[in-house]
């Protein structure tokens, strides 16, 4: 009876554990934009992704994100004014951004399929005589997965 109870258990935690979902953080890396550089937002589209939490927002900006009908998807932000843009000491504000279910292998994509997760950030120069500002694509080395439960805890503000 014992065997049969402990089978019984082992079978529930296994089917548990493929049911649950694993989930990433996704952190955006940027380029080197250089200690007059700044990010005023940014926009990453989504294909087969289930968005679980926004886990951070910096100070001063919006973000938000969500999924159509079909499977596209969004999540985007933006700085509320010019004094909220993220300088090269505030980068690391855009690290653990989002919570999302692990992305699909590509085992298991249609050849057709768009990119799984793809984006652009606008960024521009302080030192330029007018704060002109540009889009740059977000390749696969900007865009960090990262395993993950849930949320990180807040880091305390001083």
């Amino acid at each position: 009876m014992r065997f049969l109870c402990l089978s019984i258990f082992l079978l529930l935690t296994a089917v548990s554990a493929d049911a649950a979902p694993s989930m990433v953080l996704v952190s955006i890396q940027l380029p080197d934009l250089g200690p007059k550089g700044y990010v005023s937002g940014f926009l990453i589209e989504t294909w087969r992704i289930r968005i679980r939490a926004v886990c951070q927002i910096p100070v001063g900006w919006m973000i938000t994100a969500g999924r159509n009908l079909d499977q596209s998807g969004q999540i985007s932000g933006a700085a509320s004014g010019f004094m909220t843009n993220l300088d090269d000491q505030q980068f690391p504000e855009l690290q653990n951004l989002v919570l999302i279910d692990a992305p699909p292998t590509t085992a298991e994509k249609a050849t057709m399929e768009p990119p799984t997760l793809q984006g652009t950030i606008t960024v521009g120069t302080y030192a330029a005589p007018q704060a002109a500002e540009r889009m740059l694509p977000l390749s696969a080395m900007n865009l960090v997965l990262r395993p993950a439960q849930a949320c990180p805890a807040p880091v305390a503000e001083n």
